[in-house]
């Protein structure tokens, strides 16, 4: 009876062995070594920029000047209601508003754009390239969506917080 309460114990424990024997088989002198890359070889987000597709440089630079547009739109229109200007403030939301549904959508088609040029990369090479190939492309995607959520961020924020200031103007 006890034999049998043990059993699927035993077989648990064997199960857990069988698994566990390949990874306890590895050793670490065949692992590979990782040396640093020197500082001038390494990928920078500059890097990425300079070596990516000129439809990628368009979207990059598209995304990060309208981060930008969003920025100075919310500081221009900040000051301007700090001095009781109300003019110009709903055109302004209206941007904003705008760049904050469409700066994501954005980043999206250049990720997108970023990977399938990876897929068809790696299609076209045999044998298939390793991670170190791939970075460069996976940055670019990435960078992309980064600069995407960036901007809409900034134009979310700086829509939110104008029409709050504007609505305190109007109770005052």
């Amino acid at each position: 009876m006890k034999l049998r309460r043990a059993l699927p114990c035993f077989a648990v424990a064997i199960s857990a062995v069988l698994i566990a024997v390949p990874a306890i088989a590895r050793s670490s002198a065949s692992d590979p070594t990782f040396t640093k890359i020197p500082t001038t070889d390494r990928l920078t987000l500059v890097g990425v920029y300079s070596e990516s597709a000129p439809v990628m440089k368009l979207m990059l630079s598209g995304l990060a000047v309208a981060a930008a547009i969003a920025l100075t739109i919310w500081l221009i229109q900040f000051v301007r209601l700090h001095q009781r200007k109300v003019d110009g403030a709903g055109s302004a939301i209206a941007y904003l508003s705008g760049q904050a549904a469409a700066a994501p959508l954005f980043g999206l088609l250049g990720m997108s754009y970023g990977l399938v040029s990876i897929c068809v990369g790696i299609t076209n090479k045999r044998p298939g390239p390793d991670l170190i190939a791939l970075a460069p492309g996976l940055a670019e995607a990435f960078l992309s969506l980064t600069l995407g959520i960036l901007a809409a961020g900034i134009a979310t924020v700086a829509c939110h917080h104008l029409k709050a200031r504007l609505q305190a103007f109007a109770e005052a």
